[in-house]
């Protein structure tokens, strides 16, 4: 083993394990999509689409397609139909990326104020046929892109941290972000903040939130399951550390160590539990 080199394991604190992997997501895609977004102008579809792949979200985002009558079946039961051919100004992508666009961010607003405004947005542009009901995460996770200070993403794994439950609606999104903002999310971000060194971003504090209830997320979702699950989750857990550990030791060798003491200087410094529901945080 090298020297010098991580040792994390699921043992390890989970805000520690949470910097590190903010810290890989933001040096692999995270710091290129923000620097892309440059603050809502830089986000179009291709950008919806690059950040949906990466996220897994486009799922929620559904492509239009049209009939081709000049381009019908050749074989097959469809012999003879027209094609369904994508529609290469991808609307709903379009709409979405307006919505992010034109959404501004307003001085002293809370968190759970900024999610209702968010939320109706997404609720008019619905109604309007511009986007499906669904893009809800993915709508958030846009948004930090673009205008990240004091967000933070919303997913099924977060809200399983937060509330113990999970909801696609926006409603449920309201919730989570008036939960969040009353146990004290602006408070902690400026403590991890204030804790982060040269040369890790500041913009990384919102990242080490999110990772942190990801991680407590995912161990609450496999919690009580069966034993197979258990033995499928206990893989995972184990390829999960060896992700991480890889990543650090692939940096350089002043980097790699600053990354290792960075994590626990906050995980020593920060505590993030209060973000927890009780049933995730026993």
């Amino acid at each position: 083993m090298m020297a010098g080199a991580a040792q994390f394991s699921s043992k390890s604190p989970v805000e520690a394990l949470a910097f590190i992997d903010a810290y890989r997501w933001w040096l692999t895609c995270d710091c290129s999509f923000h620097q892309t977004a440059d603050g809502g102008a830089g986000v179009d579809r291709h950008f919806v689409r690059s950040v949906g792949a990466v996220y897994a979200v486009n799922r929620t985002i559904p492509a239009k397609h049209d009939l081709d009558p000049e381009n019908p079946y050749q074989k097959g039961k469809n012999r003879g139909q027209p094609r369904k051919v994508r529609d290469p100004s991808d609307p709903h992508a379009a709409a979405l990326a307006a919505a992010v666009a034109s959404f501004d961010i307003r001085q002293g607003e809370t968190l759970g104020d900024r999610a209702k405004r968010l939320a109706r947005l997404i609720d008019e542009n619905a109604a309007a046929g511009k986007i499906n009901a669904s893009p809800i995460s993915a709508m958030t996770k846009l948004l930090w892109f673009a205008k990240p200070d004091g967000w933070t993403m919303f997913d099924q794994y977060a809200a399983l941290a937060v509330m113990a439950e999970h909801a696609s609606s926006t409603a449920f999104m309201k919730n989570f972000y008036t939960v969040l903002d009353r146990r004290g999310f602006t408070r902690l971000v400026d403590n991890v903040r204030g804790a982060l060194r040269h040369p890790f971003h500041p913009l990384l504090a919102e990242r080490v939130i999110d990772k942190f209830l990801f991680i407590h997320g995912v161990r609450y979702s496999r919690a009580g399951k069966a034993t197979a699950d258990q033995d499928s989750a206990f893989e995972s857990s184990r390829m999960e550390m060896a992700l991480l550990n890889g990543f650090v030791n692939a940096l350089p060798s002043d980097l790699r160590q600053q990354a290792i003491d960075q994590s626990f200087a906050i995980a020593e410094t920060v505590s993030l539990s209060a973000l927890l529901d009780p049933k995730v945080a026993a």
